[in-house]
């Protein structure tokens, strides 16, 4: 080597520790797949089947008053499980008790507690013209709303939702599902089963009857917590929702009683697999969301390749003021995220703080047109 030579390898050996020095540079574990002149980077995203990834869905619903004892035990017992239950709105019942409807919409549904549109009258809808229909669910529909609620689930009274016309009639009035109570449903009660994406029919979706034997000795009805342990597993295996539909709790002269110490059964059951469990509205909203959804993640990196922001852009061009309901992406971050507080920022206000202990995120925002920006928490 040349005298000259080794001056300039002394020199460009003391601007690279000098550039090191100025910098403050650390050496960071970067994905070897991503070019180091990238600043920008799409990552493989994809909207899980169910919230926060669950194998299952499931809603429990009630035909009946919310306000009997055996109710009130019931949703204690419920709370307890981190579970809720969705009850009946017959608005012109409801009307008569602004009192109670004001505990309802302010005391019960801040903690999870579901509801649904039993129609304005408790009536036959299918022996009633399209018309008759669409003045009954428009009415509950704008009762509904004027009581604070979101009107999205329906079910009709007595399972009478047979008609083309009365299903037409519960669309045009605004609800966003039917629920029936076909006691031939327990043939097969699972939606959106596998890859269905869709519902076969919004406004005839099936349910299982949860009904005492000795009520009426049904055997097509699901009479304890035995008869509907292989029906939780099925829904487990078909990747699928259930709804389950209950009358009178411990009551032997209402109709379609139900033990007590039967639903608490079925509810410690439930929990002992691996579902979402929720109300009709938000898995209703979760399944047409995610049907139409797009999503976007994109890893933004800095002059020095490393990855300081993740953006995460999630939109299912549909209402936001009806469309609430979070759905959940999962995607890969840096492995050098993990382990460490991450900010979710959106309008340039923190709205979470997570933490992965692996390189896999699973995220659940609301679909809209904001973007999400996921940064490393700097705080000490």
């Amino acid at each position: 080597m040349s005298r000259i030579d080794f001056i300039l390898l002394k020199v460009t050996l003391v601007l690279a520790v000098l550039s090191y020095s100025i910098c403050g540079c650390t050496f960071i574990d970067f994905p070897t797949n991503v070019s180091s002149s990238a600043k920008d980077t799409v990552i493989s995203v994809s909207i899980t089947k169910w919230y926060n990834n669950h194998k299952g869905a499931i809603s429990l619903t009630s035909d009946d008053s919310w306000g009997t004892d055996a109710q009130i035990s019931a949703r204690k017992f419920l709370q307890q499980n981190g579970m809720t239950m969705d009850y009946e709105v017959l608005t012109s019942e409801w009307e008569l008790d602004m009192n109670s409807v004001n505990y309802f919409v302010d005391s019960l549904i801040p903690i999870g507690t579901g509801y649904y549109g039993h129609g304005h009258l408790h009536i036959n809808h299918d022996a009633l013209s399209y018309d008759a229909d669409l003045a009954d669910f428009k009415k509950c529909y704008e009762v509904m709303k004027s009581f604070g609620m979101i009107p999205v689930s329906y079910a009709y009274p007595g399972g009478f939702g047979y008609h083309i016309a009365t299903q037409n009639a519960l669309h045009d009035a605004g609800f966003l599902s039917g629920r029936m109570f076909e006691k031939l449903d327990f043939l097969d009660p699972y939606i959106v089963p596998g890859d269905q994406k869709e519902a076969k029919d919004w406004y005839t979706l099936p349910t299982l009857i949860m009904q005492s034997s000795e009520y009426n000795g049904c055997v097509v009805c699901v009479n304890n917590t035995a008869k509907l342990i292989p029906y939780l597993d099925e829904c487990i295996n078909e990747n699928a929702w259930i709804i389950l539909t209950y009358h009178a709790l411990d009551n032997v002269n209402e109709y379609g009683f139900y033990f007590l110490s039967d639903f608490k059964n079925d509810v410690i059951a439930i929990s002992q697999r691996d579902f979402w469990q929720s109300s009709m509205n938000r898995v209703t909203l979760y399944v047409q969301e995610r049907a139409q959804a797009e999503a976007a993640v994109t890893w933004h990196r800095n002059e020095y390749n490393s990855v300081d922001t993740i953006k995460v852009n999630l939109d299912d061009n549909l209402p936001d003021s009806i469309y609430y309901q979070p759905l959940t992406l999962k995607f890969q971050i840096p492995s050098y995220w993990s382990n460490k507080k991450i900010d979710v920022i959106r309008d340039n206000n923190m709205v979470e703080q997570l933490i992965y202990y692996s390189n896999e995120a699973i995220l659940s925002i609301v679909p809209a047109k904001t973007m999400y920006y996921l940064l490393l928490d700097k705080s000490k």
